[in-house]
């Protein structure tokens, strides 16, 4: 009889091992199987708001064109054509006495009625 214990003892051992190793081979898949989970959704995460991110920008500069778009044009009228002509018939020559009479010449008395228009424009 003590043989059969001996050989009874042994297989419930043997089978114990078997259940043991078998128990630590799935355990250690499991894990190793959500080791790899992670990495996939963190990069998934980022690629998403790098997405988001671009559109943003994106819709934001378009926006910026936009209202440059939207901005009232300055228009000049007759007075402000007749200074620009005077400036520009204005000498070229570096000489002092040259300087002067261009200076003389210049109308620097409706050089604000420009910004006027300006202002009442906005």
């Amino acid at each position: 009889m003590n043989e059969k214990n001996k050989d009874e003892n042994m297989e419930q051992t043997s089978i114990q091992e078997t259940v043991r190793e078998e128990t630590s081979d799935t355990t250690q898949n499991d894990t190793s199987g959500k080791g790899t989970l992670g990495p996939i959704i963190g990069t998934i995460i980022i690629v998403i708001l790098l997405i988001i991110g671009g559109i943003y920008f994106l819709n934001t500069a378009f926006n910026k064109n936009k209202e440059a778009d939207k901005l009232p044009t300055i228009q000049s009228g007759g007075e402000t054509d007749a200074v620009v002509n005077q400036l520009e018939t204005q000498g070229t020559s570096d000489k002092v006495t040259d300087i002067e009479a261009d200076l003389n010449t210049t109308d620097l008395k409706s050089l604000d009625s420009g910004l006027n228009n300006l202002i009442n424009g906005l």
